[in-house]
């Protein structure tokens, strides 16, 4: 009986089956890649359209894995919930059961062979003669993957048939039901691919190696096996890549857990929905529908405590730095660009509370109410302050090196050089004033006009912050733009003013020559500390049309200024 197994067709059969299946993935991933991520980033603000979305995209990708996985880049860049991206897998656990349709309905009941070999065939042509652009060589691909399924869907049904004809279904019988979820849930962790495990149950079942109870175990076994797959990515991983693994577990073994118990109930529904004498293979794929949607539904009103339940159990293990890129994979680039953004901006804001920081202000009275910054209470000095904000710095360029690895378009690009340069304006601000806080500390008590002077600077700082927390702020950029313009006149303004105050100051006889000096330095510190913070904002907020608009209205306003004025702060 063994010696009729062809073990080598079964594997080459396996083989091209996956081959195929990473095939259609990646052309479509190259095809609509962009497509998909947005689809997911826009369609998961409520719990249903998130279960719409996972369901559709894992129908589209044949690949609940890879939507888990993407699912997990968004919520890691801040772009979606936890809540969300447990919404995401709770529906690729019902499109992955599209593959269980694609082989019931296609897979047996044409000649496979002659299904596939056109795609081949096709695809082949098109990738010699149109192979040169990428689009078409994508398709090409695409085309090539769908008749590589096929075909290996064949050769595994060919290398079993001679196998199922001498094999005596009395040794299967007896065998427990438990032995057929566990071969599921093995099948499944080997091969890391549910897709796989999937067409084989079918085929076996096709071929008559068992029986549809013993299928439908079979099959509820693999669901839970799918979730080796993101387990074994969350080892070493970050806390909310942990996270999203034991939601996805808890919720297949939940799910798998119910079939189990309700099994006689659904194998009824399935018998009466398709009638006495159904195709077996049919009902399989309509009973791997069916569970994962009852499970879907049952679970939908615990997301949102869920979603609470697994954060408090799987908390933060250590400190970060970074609030958004240690969440995020830099292989999505639409995610990780995203997040470099939040992490940059989480940077202006840190950089905010560090100059006020340096001035003895309340981060209160600037930032706004629910700003998470570093704890102040883990620093003894500024310096320590100051270095976190350089390793911060260190931990965005180094994430950005990993994301440009991959593969970018054009506008992704341009946007992480903006970002970078954002980042570096931002430390250069940092690093403008930390270099003077001894200049500002010495004003206190130094003399009536130096004291009443870091008064002055301290409201400026309060002031410009304030404008510079409202353009980050900013959803629209033409207001943007507006409030920058603005804010970079009040910058030179305040400039001026200063100067002209230690000047007035100087001519009363108020200022030894060292406090001068001093005043001066500390002055023009403050001016290029807020100016380059502002750059730091437009290069991270506004697109390349409205950078030009704002360098416009700066020509403009310097052309048609006081010629005489010497304190322009980007001179």
């Amino acid at each position: 009986m063994w010696e009729h197994l062809d073990i080598w067709l079964l594997l080459a059969g396996l083989g091209i089956f996956l081959f195929g299946i990473r095939l259609i993935e990646d052309s479509i991933a190259k095809l609509g890649g962009q497509t998909f991520k947005r689809l997911v980033r826009v369609g998961t603000n409520t719990r249903l359209r998130a279960i719409a979305t996972g369901t559709a995209t894992t129908a589209i990708l044949q690949s609940s894995s890879a939507v888990t996985l993407m699912a997990l880049a968004f919520v890691g860049a801040g772009i979606i919930s936890l809540e969300s991206a447990i919404g995401v897998v709770l529906g690729s656990n019902i499109g992955t059961t599209a593959t269980s349709w694609i082989v019931a309905t296609i897979g047996f009941k044409l000649d496979i062979e002659q299904l596939a070999l056109p795609f081949i065939g096709i695809g082949g042509l098109v990738l010699i003669f149109l192979g040169k652009s990428p689009r078409y060589g994508q398709v090409s691909h695409l085309l090539v993957g769908f008749g590589f399924l096929f075909l290996g869907l064949d050769q595994m049904k060919d290398s079993v048939s001679a196998f199922a004809n001498d094999l005596d279904p009395a040794l299967l019988v007896n065998a427990p039901g438990w032995m057929f979820v566990l071969l599921g849930l093995a099948l499944t962790a080997l091969m890391q691919s549910s897709s796989a495990t999937v067409a084989i149950l079918l085929t076996a079942l096709y071929a008559g190696l068992f029986d549809f109870r013993e299928g439908a175990l079979a099959i509820v076994g693999s669901n839970v096996g799918t979730t080796v797959t993101v387990f074994l990515g969350a080892l070493g991983g970050t806390v909310v890549k942990k996270r999203l693994a034991w939601s996805h577990l808890t919720f297949n073994v939940f799910a798998a857990s119910f079939a189990i118990a309700a099994l006689p109930v659904y194998l009824f529904v399935v018998a009466k929905m398709l009638g006495a004498g159904f195709d077996p293979v049919v009902g399989l794929a309509l009973f791997h529908t069916m569970f994962n949607l009852v499970g879907v539904l049952a679970a939908l009103p615990f997301v949102a405590w869920f979603a609470r339940t697994i954060t408090r159990a799987v908390p933060e293990r250590m400190e970060q730095r970074s609030q958004f890129i240690a969440q995020t994979e830099p292989g999505v680039p639409e995610a990780a660009v995203a997040s470099v953004q939040s992490e940059v901006r989480h940077l202006m804001f840190e950089t905010v509370a560090f100059h006020l920081y340096l001035l003895d202000i309340d981060t209160k009275l600037v930032l706004p109410i629910g700003t998470e910054l570093m704890p102040r209470e883990r620093y003894d000095t500024y310096t320590e302050r100051y270095n976190d904000l350089k390793e911060l710095q260190g931990e965005i360029i180094a994430f950005v090196n990993q994301v440009e690895r991959f593969e970018l378009n054009e506008v992704e690009s341009k946007a992480l050089t903006r970002y970078v340069h954002a980042a570096r304006l931002a430390l250069y601000a940092a690093k403008s004033l930390k270099d003077v806080k001894n200049n500002i500390d010495s004003f206190e008590d130094a003399s009536d006009f130096l004291d009443r002077f870091r008064g002055l600077l301290r409201k400026r700082i309060m002031a410009t912050h304030m404008r510079i927390v409202r353009a980050l702020e900013h959803s629209d950029e033409k207001d943007t733009t507006a409030d920058l313009a603005a804010l970079m006149r009040q910058l030179q303004d305040d400039d001026a003013q200063g100067m002209r105050e230690v000047d007035l100051a100087m001519r009363d006889g108020n200022l030894r020559n060292l406090d001068l000096s001093t005043a001066l330095l500390v002055n023009r510190a403050i001016a290029r500390a807020s100016h380059d913070l502002a750059l730091a904002v437009a290069e991270l907020t506004l697109s390349a049309g409205e950078m030009q608009t704002l360098e416009r209205i700066q020509e403009v306003e310097e052309a048609l200024g006081d010629p005489e004025d010497r304190f322009v702060t980007g001179s």
